[in-house]
């Protein structure tokens, strides 16, 4: 498939699919996560962060997930760029979380 805008590629990324841009090192891409509607306990790590204790239930809305070239996973923090170029394409879904190794 040729590449394109933002708006298609948020069509796949609604459907599941992985997605990256041809500006963004080899093995970074975006996935849309659906968050938890209906709540999930907290980890400990949440737990502290907000301020409650670990277990309560909490509701998340759907996010953009990146992941980097070393498999880490991030908020992505679009750029005016993202939103416009149109170089977005679809990733292997069984591409190996990042890839590059930390030395």
């Amino acid at each position: 498939m040729s590449d394109m805008n933002f708006g298609q590629a948020l069509d796949f990324l609604r459907t599941g699919h992985r997605m990256a841009r041809r500006a963004w090192p080899e093995g970074t891409w975006l996935v849309l996560r659906t968050g938890y509607p209906d709540g999930i306990a907290v980890n400990a790590n949440s737990a502290e962060a907000f301020g409650v204790p670990e277990g309560t239930t909490a509701r998340f809305a759907p996010y953009f997930q990146l992941c980097d070239t070393y498999g880490t996973l991030h908020a992505w923090a679009r750029s005016d760029e993202d939103l416009l170029d149109a170089d977005w394409y679809n990733v292997d879904p069984h591409a190996p979380l990042g890839a590059r190794r930390r030395l």
